[in-house]
């Protein structure tokens, strides 16, 4: 686990400790801006990013795990973020998070003493496919990988959705043109 938890180091760039680190867990379908809302909440309030495919790259070599990978990589992923969060960072997690299980398995790692708060990107389809196809791939930055993602993959994640339940502290985020506004009113409002 620690070669492991070495490789995933790599992709992180670092910030600033503070004394009250919480955690931001993003969920939403390819294409709904959730790489894009961590680097803005990494520069205009200094959350450290754990992506789901910067780690995976960083573990195998390639965005897409194979299904014996998925563990060891969720496992990897929620053991840095408890490491990051215990010395003193402020995280976000930058991920698909669609069905609850994952979700779950979120809550139990972080424990209970981390304020965790959840943003859920939505947006329509037809856009979301758009993104997805002008992003392109991307490897050439360790901390910054972008995959492609093909229409059968997303709609294989659209079919296995599973929205946020009641009890649930997730906040839902269309991602327009005023997405920083509607970000930076969650972070007043939940006093992050």
């Amino acid at each position: 686990m620690n070669t492991l938890l070495e490789k995933a180091r790599t992709t992180l760039i670092y910030w600033e400790k503070t004394e009250h680190p919480d955690c931001i867990i993003l969920m939403g379908l390819p294409g709904t801006g959730k790489s894009h809302v961590s680097r803005y909440l990494h520069e205009k309030y200094g959350y450290m990013v754990l992506s789901w495919e910067n780690i995976t790259f960083a573990l195998f070599g390639d965005t897409k795990c194979r299904t014996e990978q998925y563990k060891e990589a969720y496992s990897v992923l929620y053991s840095l973020a408890k490491e990051l969060l215990m010395n003193g960072y402020s995280i976000v997690i930058d991920g698909t998070n669609l069905q609850y299980v994952h979700r779950k398995q979120a809550y139990d790692a972080i424990g209970p003493q981390i304020k965790v708060f959840w943003i859920h990107l939505v947006i329509d389809d037809v856009i979301a496919r758009k993104r997805i196809e002008q992003r392109g791939e991307k490897t050439d930055n360790i901390a910054d990988i972008r995959s492609q993602c093909s229409t059968a993959t997303f709609l294989s994640f659209k079919e296995n959705i599973e929205l946020p339940r009641e009890d649930e502290n997730i906040f839902t985020v269309i991602s327009d043109e005023h997405i920083f506004v509607s970000l930076d009113e969650i972070m007043v409002r939940a006093n992050l």
